[in-house]
């Protein structure tokens, strides 16, 4: 089980040069931000994904493809630009469920950042709890970000959902792992709410 559990860590998280300071240094499952989607996913399959538009700009899109089998993740993100026929990516994510078992969930945060921190040590870090508003503040992400110079950011967190928000919504305790351009966060933080 402990070797399962190493490959998978190293698996979910695959960080190509040591030292890196470059967002386009990181991938999931192979795939980076300012990649197209178009070398991984057909256009049938993007443009028939689950879609997110945010509530005050549409400038920017996220998607949700299912992970391939012989991916670590259960779905994948993709943050795209919209009229943009290259389908350059944004920002790109992995999750992981862990149905009702917050433990097993904290237990592969903690081993996926301890297994690439010396890639981190010259970026800033950041831990913090985010309580989300969409259930009275009673769901809670757990949050590790890795901050480059230029502000865009690798995010590893896991989600505890509440429970009356994992039956309403169907959400299901889960890791993510998240990189983003800070063009992306940009438009996040000052456009996208």
């Amino acid at each position: 089980m402990k070797k399962f559990l190493g490959i998978l860590v190293l698996g979910l998280f695959l960080i190509v040069p040591s030292q890196a300071d470059d967002i386009r240094d990181f991938q999931i499952e192979g795939i980076s931000v300012g990649d197209s989607l178009l070398d991984f996913y057909s256009l049938d399959e993007i443009t028939n994904a689950n879609k997110t538009i945010y509530p005050t700009s549409d400038k920017i899109y996220q998607i949700e493809l299912k992970a391939r089998k012989e991916n670590n993740y259960d779905t994948l993100s993709f943050s795209l630009k919209k009229n943009d026929n290259l389908y350059k990516i944004f920002s790109v994510g992995g999750v992981k469920f862990f149905k009702n078992d917050l433990k097993s969930c904290m237990d592969l945060k903690k081993k996926v950042i301890k297994a690439t921190a010396l890639d981190f040590s010259n970026l800033k870090e950041k831990t913090y709890e985010y309580k989300y508003l969409i259930d009275d503040k009673k769901s809670i992400a757990y949050i590790t970000d890795f901050i480059f110079s230029d502000r865009s950011s690798v995010r590893a967190f896991c989600v505890n959902w509440s429970k009356i928000t994992e039956k309403k919504r169907g959400f299901a305790d889960n890791f993510a792992l998240d990189i983003s351009s800070r063009e992306y966060l940009d438009w996040l933080n000052n456009e996208a709410y």
